[in-house]
Protein backbone atom coordinates (compact mmCIF):
# COMPACT_ATOMS: atom_id res chain seq x y z
CA UNK A 1 0.00 0.00 0.00
CA UNK A 2 0.91 3.46 -0.70
CA UNK A 3 2.23 5.78 1.57
CA UNK A 4 0.16 8.74 0.24
CA UNK A 5 -3.33 6.21 0.54
CA UNK A 6 -2.76 5.22 4.29
CA UNK A 7 -5.03 7.01 7.00
CA UNK A 8 -3.48 8.83 9.51
CA UNK A 9 -3.71 7.40 12.99
CA UNK A 10 -6.82 8.18 14.97
CA UNK A 11 -6.51 10.59 17.69
CA UNK A 12 -7.54 7.69 20.48
CA UNK A 13 -4.45 5.82 19.12
CA UNK A 14 -1.89 8.65 19.40
CA UNK A 15 -3.06 9.70 22.93
CA UNK A 16 -2.87 6.50 24.48
CA UNK A 17 0.46 5.64 22.49
CA UNK A 18 1.99 9.13 23.71
CA UNK A 19 0.21 8.55 27.54
CA UNK A 20 1.85 5.47 27.92
CA UNK A 21 5.23 6.26 26.69
CA UNK A 22 5.28 9.85 28.61
CA UNK A 23 4.26 7.37 31.73
CA UNK A 24 6.84 4.94 31.02
CA UNK A 25 9.91 7.35 30.56
CA UNK A 26 9.27 9.30 33.73
CA UNK A 27 9.06 6.02 35.42
CA UNK A 28 11.99 5.60 34.24
CA UNK A 29 13.59 8.81 34.84
CA UNK A 30 13.18 8.64 37.94
CA UNK A 31 14.32 5.00 38.73
CA UNK A 32 17.46 6.65 37.41
CA UNK A 33 17.18 9.45 39.63
CA UNK A 34 16.72 7.58 43.34
CA UNK A 35 19.50 5.28 41.77
CA UNK A 36 21.99 8.50 41.54
CA UNK A 37 20.73 9.30 45.18
CA UNK A 38 21.39 6.14 46.58
CA UNK A 39 25.32 6.31 45.05
CA UNK A 40 25.17 9.34 46.76
CA UNK A 41 23.95 8.12 49.77
CA UNK A 42 26.69 5.18 49.55
CA UNK A 43 29.81 7.24 49.07
CA UNK A 44 29.25 8.49 52.52
CA UNK A 45 27.42 11.89 52.00
CA UNK A 46 25.01 12.35 55.24
CA UNK A 47 21.46 12.82 53.81
CA UNK A 48 19.75 16.05 55.18
CA UNK A 49 16.11 16.54 55.48
CA UNK A 50 15.81 18.19 51.87
CA UNK A 51 18.00 14.68 50.71
CA UNK A 52 15.68 12.41 52.17
CA UNK A 53 12.67 14.57 51.18
CA UNK A 54 13.86 14.39 47.29
CA UNK A 55 14.64 10.45 47.65
CA UNK A 56 11.01 10.04 48.52
CA UNK A 57 10.02 12.77 46.06
CA UNK A 58 12.08 10.39 43.48
CA UNK A 59 10.00 6.93 44.34
CA UNK A 60 6.44 8.10 44.79
CA UNK A 61 7.09 9.77 41.31
CA UNK A 62 8.58 6.34 40.07
CA UNK A 63 5.38 4.22 41.74
CA UNK A 64 3.03 6.59 40.24
CA UNK A 65 4.17 6.91 36.90
CA UNK A 66 4.98 3.13 36.98
CA UNK A 67 1.60 2.64 37.68
CA UNK A 68 -0.14 4.67 35.20
CA UNK A 69 2.27 2.78 32.54
CA UNK A 70 1.08 -0.01 33.67
CA UNK A 71 -2.58 0.81 33.24
CA UNK A 72 -2.16 2.53 29.42
CA UNK A 73 -0.18 -0.47 28.48
CA UNK A 74 -2.91 -2.87 27.65
CA UNK A 75 -4.94 0.21 26.48
CA UNK A 76 -2.09 1.28 24.24
CA UNK A 77 -1.78 -2.47 22.80
CA UNK A 78 -6.02 -2.58 22.03
CA UNK A 79 -6.18 0.82 20.28
CA UNK A 80 -2.65 0.82 18.37
CA UNK A 81 -3.72 1.09 14.86
CA UNK A 82 -0.31 -0.87 13.82
CA UNK A 83 1.44 -3.50 16.27
CA UNK A 84 3.83 -1.90 18.70
CA UNK A 85 7.02 -3.63 18.87
CA UNK A 86 7.46 -6.54 21.73
CA UNK A 87 10.38 -5.09 23.11
CA UNK A 88 9.18 -1.95 23.83
CA UNK A 89 5.85 -3.59 25.28
CA UNK A 90 8.24 -5.99 27.86
CA UNK A 91 10.99 -3.55 27.98
CA UNK A 92 8.06 -0.65 29.00
CA UNK A 93 6.43 -3.59 31.29
CA UNK A 94 9.49 -4.05 33.31
CA UNK A 95 10.51 0.04 33.40
CA UNK A 96 6.85 0.14 35.31
CA UNK A 97 7.06 -2.97 37.43
CA UNK A 98 11.03 -2.25 38.37
CA UNK A 99 9.23 0.68 41.15
CA UNK A 100 6.47 -1.41 42.85
CA UNK A 101 9.02 -4.62 42.93
CA UNK A 102 11.91 -2.95 44.28
CA UNK A 103 9.27 -1.19 46.93
CA UNK A 104 7.78 -4.41 47.89
CA UNK A 105 11.38 -6.11 48.37
CA UNK A 106 11.85 -2.97 50.58
CA UNK A 107 8.97 -3.66 52.65
CA UNK A 108 9.62 -7.54 53.14
CA UNK A 109 13.06 -6.99 54.31
CA UNK A 110 12.31 -4.33 57.04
Amino acid sequence: MDRSQQTPPSPLSRAMITCWMLSTLTALLSEMAALVLSIIVAAGVVPTDALRALALLVVLTALCSGSLGIVFLPLAIKVAEFKIPRIAVVGGLMICLLPWLLFLVGLLTR
